[in-house]
């Protein structure tokens, strides 16, 4: 189980498939048995630890990675870190020259910790979903302060044909949040021939300021999602808490598109205002469910 930390963030933190910062392999700065630092087409730097095997000067380790530290820009300090990573080969780095590295070592079951002092676009599974993706049972711990927070369970955005589905998580909310949105599954699914089958969430929500939205499955639904039964707890009035969808149908790459909710049976006693299945259809149509 790997754990995302943030150290000494002074950038934003993208992981959510909208800017997520590209960690591909470009260069080596340094290498021996047990770590190794690369910089990305972007002049991020990244050290990746574990147990390493250098054929050459030249050469593509092989070996299985254990932790990483990334530093956003190749400045001063460290921005985030992931450890207790297990059964991850460190030639994924090398696959693809569009890797998310932080997909790779959060694919399983993870805890979250959001990265103080600056904004953050975290996913815990990964940034997009691929075909029949499967998400973690992941714990996210969110601590506002004051700064734009979007955290998603599983995917970032659904946006290829397939059957994800996804993983039962745990939020833990508290703090002060700017225009901030916590979502149990995916931010945007978005794909009209697959449908998402989504877990059922908890969401701990302590005290808050700021209005964030807690949504239990989706932000934008324009395929067809089946709500998981979703539980909002923890008495707090400052949050606008959603039992499935934000808003179902609507424009997406210039086209008006259709989407399907069917609602999960959802527990809410938390939150400022509260919508059972969906806050707004724009076109499509909703099945409701039983909502306490």
């Amino acid at each position: 189980m790997a754990t995302l930390s943030g150290v000494n963030a002074d950038q934003t933190v993208f992981m959510n498939g909208i800017g997520f910062d590209d960690l591909a392999f470009d260069t080596f700065v340094s290498a021996n048995a047990t770590s190794f630092v690369y910089l990305t087409p972007q002049g991020h730097r990244v050290a990746v630890s574990g147990n390493f095997v250098f054929p050459g000067a030249a050469d593509e380790p092989t070996g299985a990675i254990t932790s990483v530290q990334i530093n956003l820009g190749n400045d001063v300090d460290i921005d985030y870190e992931i450890t207790g990573v297990a059964g991850v080969d460190v030639s994924a780095i090398y696959t693809s020259p569009t890797t998310n590295l932080p997909d790779l070592l959060l694919s399983g079951t993870d805890t979250i910790n959001t990265v103080a002092g600056v904004d953050n676009y975290l996913v815990a599974d990964g940034a997009f979903s691929v075909a029949d993706s499967a998400g973690g049972a992941d714990f996210i711990n969110v601590t506002g302060d004051g700064h734009i927070q979007w955290v998603f369970g599983d995917f970032g955005n659904a946006l290829q044909a397939g059957n994800p589905y996804s993983g039962e998580d745990h939020f833990v909310i508290n703090g002060d949040f700017l225009a901030s949105r916590f979502i149990g599954d995916s931010n945007v699914y978005a794909d009209q021939n697959s449908h998402l089958l989504a877990a059922n969430d908890l969401f701990t929500i302590g005290a808050t300021t700021g209005i964030p939205w807690v949504i239990g499955d989706s932000y934008l639904v324009l395929g067809t999602l089946v709500g998981g039964n979703d539980t909002f707890d923890g008495g707090c009035a400052g949050a606008v808490t959603i039992g499935d969808a934000r808003q179902v149908g609507g424009t997406f790459a210039s086209v008006l598109q259709t989407g399907g909710v069917a609602g999960g049976n959802d527990l809410i006693a938390a939150g400022r205002d509260h919508f059972g299945d969906v806050a707004e259809l724009i076109a499509g149509i909703v099945w409701g469910a039983m909502t306490r």
